[in-house]
């Protein structure tokens, strides 16, 4: 395993989608606070950091996705991975050293982001006004949901033995898991009432009306959940602003780690490689 991750390391050093994931989503924290500072100062507007140093998060799942594949799809496509199982590794080894070193990188990623992105709004925006310890809480939702994203790509990766296919379906899973979260959050964000027109006797009144799409029961609280489950509708919500459920964010994306590992261990141990 060491010897795996020493080679890893060297190999990453000279990995240009690796300096590419890593920059990737500080750079997009940095426009996305002075596309905000410009119209600020303009206006006289009032904006404190933490309103924009989690928003690339929203993003670490796309740039993971073609990290991943690409990474893990050149050992099997320049028979790198074959040789390791003829030179005597084992498939346990070898399937856990990929997805702990694309898992160092996408914490490194997520880690520089926060750190650029804090520096930057705090020079722009001044002190962060969010409590220290709900900071810290919505950081360490934003490192795990990174890395069960990783796990989830990972295991794609490594059970195809096309570079291409893989590389298609992580980016592909990548954009369906975002909009899906994107449209239930859509759902459960709307308000359950609504200021409705009425016209009578040719006057004009506003009546407050329950909203007929608010979603309410069971309904809602499978929406709630499928939403805290998926790690883009995490980083959807906690781009959005909303009071997240940290426990449960952080209970599920760990679930998501061990379940697709384990799963993809089992699959990987029968799978053949040509």
């Amino acid at each position: 395993m060491n010897r795996l991750l020493h080679a890893g390391m060297y190999r990453l050093r000279k990995n240009k989608v690796f300096f590419a994931s890593l920059f990737i989503p500080a750079f997009y924290s940095v426009c996305v606070m002075v596309s905000q500072y410009l119209p600020m100062k303009q206006s006289g507007a009032d904006y404190a950091p933490d309103t924009f140093l989690f928003q690339f998060l929203i993003l670490t799942g796309l740039t993971m996705s073609v990290f991943i594949s690409l990474y893990v799809g050149t050992d099997y496509h320049d028979g790198t991975l074959r040789n390791k199982l003829i030179g005597g590794l084992s498939r346990n080894c070898v399937y856990l050293s990929n997805f702990l070193l694309t898992c160092l990188v996408g914490i490194l990623s997520v880690l520089f982001a926060y750190l650029v992105g804090a520096g930057v709004g705090i020079s722009f925006f001044g002190m962060f006004e969010m409590p220290p310890e709900q900071l810290i809480l919505t950081g360490i939702v934003g490192v795990l949901l990174n890395v069960a994203y990783i796990s989830v790509f990972n295991m794609i990766s490594m059970l195809s033995s096309s570079k291409t296919n893989s590389a298609v379906d992580c980016i592909l899973l990548g954009l369906v898991m975002i909009i899906a979260a994107s449209m239930i959050f859509s759902k459960l964000s709307q308000p359950e009432w609504i200021d409705q027109a009425l016209i009578q006797n040719g006057k004009t009144t506003m009546e407050t009306v329950k909203n007929p799409r608010y979603v309410t029961g069971m309904t809602r609280a499978i929406y709630q959940n499928i939403i805290d489950f998926l790690p883009s509708g995490q980083a959807v919500q906690i781009l959005n602003q909303e009071d997240i459920h940290a426990g449960k964010m952080i209970a599920y994306a760990i679930c998501i780690i061990l379940g697709t590992n384990i799963a993809g261990l089992q699959i990987f141990k029968r799978k053949d490689i040509k």
